[in-house]
């Protein structure tokens, strides 16, 4: 029975070196793809390709009384697609517009000009806020229909695809012809000693650049959990009615992590699928596949601990965020409690405050979880 056993599970060398010889040409077909998209991401990245749109005037004023401020309106392209950075104006948090302005050839700048600056004229900088650019006219030039203002960008992909890209094009290219290189290496010795010192220490940092990565998540998510505990019940302790907005409210690092919250789960997927790729490449090298299941069992004991108070956090500040009046894409606002969130179906909401007037419920003043207390309230 023990040698029938030892049959069933015995691995046929041929096999493996038929699956190791299929794996290699895989990745060999994969690499070149993968080389040119992130030669053409870098190119992208240093401003390679823009778009341009040609407006003519006159353009409306911006400010009544009329000032020197004009406004004109940005042409919507519609969603960006996933790979590239959307054409976003400026906004009070984090984003700045790559948008550049001329007006009959003339370059208009600073870019991100204060609205007043440019109000009073004494300017050539802009601002593109919104959906659109307010500017001031260069000195000389009237606001007829011959004036042409033209508005361009870089096209730009996203930084994490730019970085999946390079980080997966020079695994594959090291684990794919380090053998290329050695030889090279045993041919000149004088020259390749140095550097092939340096390109093992960088494989080796390259296969554990996943699990480092989910490391300094992990750590900062259990750092950040204890501090969102802690301030939410001293929030709770000094009266406050939702106290798990507090820390939103108090530190600007705390209302970026809830305004970006929701691309929280690209990361994890970018650094999974990479991790999936280093794992699977790591096969070929056995020192380096003893670094990756080394890492792999210290980060299962770290986060067999601290997983279920790092994703409560996370659940309870995504939630927290549309009590505190955030808007962010993907949120059901108009589901919150007592319509806390102050842009979310504002008709709904009047028509059932109107209706509670008069006694009556209709299906908003049901359907809320402070429905009836509110009806009591008026």
């Amino acid at each position: 029975m023990l040698d029938r056993a030892t049959g069933i599970f015995a691995v046929d060398p041929a096999s493996v070196s038929r699956v190791r010889r299929w794996l290699v040409f895989g990745a060999r077909l994969a690499f070149w793809p993968l080389a040119l998209l992130t030669l053409l991401a870098l190119a992208l990245v240093l401003g390679a390709y823009q778009k341009e749109y040609k407006i003519a005037g006159p353009f409306a004023e911006e400010q009544s009384p009329p000032a020197h401020s004009l406004i004109l309106r940005v042409p919507r392209e519609g969603r960006a697609r996933w790979w590239r950075q959307p054409l976003i104006g400026d906004d009070a948090k984090r984003h700045q517009s790559l948008l550049e302005l001329r007006i009959d050839g003339h370059t208009m700048g600073p870019p991100h000009s204060r609205l007043q600056t440019i109000r009073n004229g004494t300017t050539t900088g802009f601002s593109h806020w919104g959906p659109h650019v307010i500017f001031s006219l260069p000195p000389g030039t009237k606001n007829g229909p011959e004036t042409i203002a033209t508005i361009s960008y870089d096209v730009r992909p996203r930084g994490w695809v730019t970085f999946a890209l390079a980080a997966m094009s020079t695994l594959l290219g090291y684990f794919l012809y380090n053998g290329m290189v050695r030889s090279l290496a045993r041919r000149y010795p004088a020259l390749a000693s140095a550097a092939g010192r340096y390109a093992r220490l960088l494989a080796a940092g390259l296969v554990r650049i996943p699990s480092l990565i989910m490391l300094g998540i992990c750590c900062l998510g259990l750092t950040g959990s204890v501090v969102y505990v802690a301030s939410s019940l001293y929030a709770l302790s000094t009266g406050w009615a939702l106290p798990t907005t507090a820390l939103i409210r108090w530190w600007p690092i705390a209302e970026w992590a809830a305004d970006n919250e929701p691309y929280l789960g690209y990361l994890l997927l970018t650094c999974a699928g990479i991790g999936t790729v280093v794992t699977w490449l790591a096969g070929l090298n056995l020192q380096h596949r003893r670094s990756i299941e080394s890492d792999e069992r210290m980060l299962w004991s770290f986060f067999v601990w601290s997983g279920f108070p790092v994703v409560a956090s996370a659940f309870v500040l995504c939630i927290s965020a549309m009590w505190a009046g955030m808007v962010r894409p993907g949120d059901f606002d108009y589901a919150n409690i007592g319509g806390l969130v102050p842009f979310s179906d504002a008709h709904a909401h009047l028509a059932a405050a109107t209706a509670a007037q008069e006694h009556h419920r209709n299906a908003e003043c049901e359907r809320a979880a402070l429905g009836h207390d509110l009806q009591l309230s008026i």
